[in-house]
């Protein structure tokens, strides 16, 4: 109970006990007799209510003195300190992943090679209740200094990039939040939500370099959920800077890329993990400076299926570009994976990614297609920290085909 609440209570209490000792039937006026004459009666009762009273409040302020000094005696005491949680973005704001690879292939070019990946630090920082800002730097592998062929040190860093940087604005809870800055592009699922710690697979699927030019975009997203009773809803909607002929550095932020995804997901058992989840994505691209009317439009499906310990997974996408040549691109993968003694995942993946292409007004096509089949199994002693080992084998089919096999083995670790 708060003091001064528990201090009035008992000094109220006090004050109606020693009320309720005074006759409710008197009167205070003294007044006249019948003849006109003071009566001494009602004066002498007055005077000893009147006298009752003093003792009672002089016994109220003693009870109220011990009332004080209680309280102040409890608010020189030290309370308990009450033990909160504070959200990981504030107690530790900066976060990330670590990955690490080895790679050995039957490639002539490519020997046994340990590989510093990705190293990605996050913030994640609440400027208020509506607005969150959010950043991700990415270091790639790189030398401190190699040798070139005349024997001269070169001194060299590896890739740093800000892979994301964006503001958050909550306009309407978790039903309308708008996003401003450099974002993962929300086509399809893997792209935009999987990293390397989550998943049992070392390398991502062929989609996700083969399929869209960027992984990510600069712009403005509009996303957000809603729940009904058997299922949540959620949608994207973005618009930023695309992708033309040229590099972004060099196309006057003049190429378009506008896009969204709608999801469904539900449970199909009563087990919380059981689950299936359903998407369409669309992306069109717009050269602005091209005179070939450079454009690029993008369909995709994505699929999820997680049922007791197994889960079934796929995406597609197809896309075509109209000028300055005529490319149809289909790209998919699907992979089955199965969880057991909690710490331990097996998959298989298969990915074909198919390219035809044909020189405006010619009929010669170039068709280039490459599959891959890989699987491994994954191990995570920590929820932080996975061990992983694959084995995949890749074809390509062109003018020069080539098969090859790539054994791998990755660290990844979340911090």
């Amino acid at each position: 109970m708060n003091k001064k609440c528990f201090k009035k209570s008992i000094a109220g209490a006090v004050l109606a006990l020693s009320m309720t000792s005074i006759n409710p039937g008197m009167t205070f006026g003294g007044g006249l007799g019948s003849d006109n004459r003071p009566n001494d009666d009602l004066q002498h009762e007055l005077a000893k209510t009147q006298n009752d009273l003093d003792k009672q409040k002089a016994k109220t302020d003693e009870l109220e003195k011990k009332v004080n000094d209680l309280a102040n005696r409890l608010e020189t005491e030290k309370e308990p300190e009450k033990v909160t949680a504070a959200p990981a973005s504030l107690e530790f704001p900066i976060h990330g992943y670590f990955v690490g690879n080895y790679v050995d292939s039957s490639q002539k070019e490519v020997n046994g090679t340990f590989d510093q990946a990705t190293l990605h630090l996050y913030l994640d920082y609440p400027l208020s209740e509506t607005f969150i800002f959010h950043g991700d730097v990415g270091f790639n592998h790189g030398a401190e200094f190699s040798i070139d062929s005349i024997g001269t040190d070169v001194t060299g860093t590896g890739d740093v990039d800000v892979t994301e940087a964006w503001l958050d604005w909550k306009a309407a809870d978790e039903h309308l939040i708008l996003k401003f800055g450099k974002f993962y592009t929300p086509f399809g699922v893997w792209t935009p939500k999987e990293r390397p710690y989550m998943t049992p697979s070392v390398w991502d699927p062929l989609l996700t370099r083969w399929a869209l030019h960027s992984r990510t975009t600069t712009g403005i997203q509009a996303y957000g959920v809603c729940d009904p009773e058997f299922m949540q809803c959620s949608y994207a909607l973005y618009v930023g800077n695309g992708h033309g002929e040229r590099p972004q550095s060099q196309d006057d932020n003049t190429d378009k890329v506008l896009g969204g995804r709608l999801g469904i997901d539900f449970n199909i058992t009563k087990e919380e993990n059981d689950k299936v989840g359903l998407g369409i994505s669309g992306q069109t691209e717009r050269d602005g400076l091209s005179l070939d009317n450079f454009q690029r439009k993008t369909w995709g499906f994505d699929a999820k299926i997680s049922l007791a310990n197994f889960t079934l997974r796929g995406e597609t996408s197809k896309s075509r570009l109209n000028e300055p040549f005529h490319l149809l691109s289909n790209v998919w993968f699907g992979q089955l994976s199965y969880r057991f003694f909690e710490k331990f995942e097996v998959y298989y993946r298969y990915d074909d990614a198919y390219d035809n292409t044909r020189p405006q007004n010619e009929t010669i096509e170039s068709v280039t297609e490459e599959v891959i089949q890989s699987g491994g199994v994954a191990y995570w002693p920590i929820e932080q920290v996975v061990f992983k080992t694959g084995y995949s084998r890749v074809e390509i089919q062109n003018k020069n085909d080539d098969d090859y096999r790539v054994v791998d083995f990755q660290t990844a670790v979340r911090f």
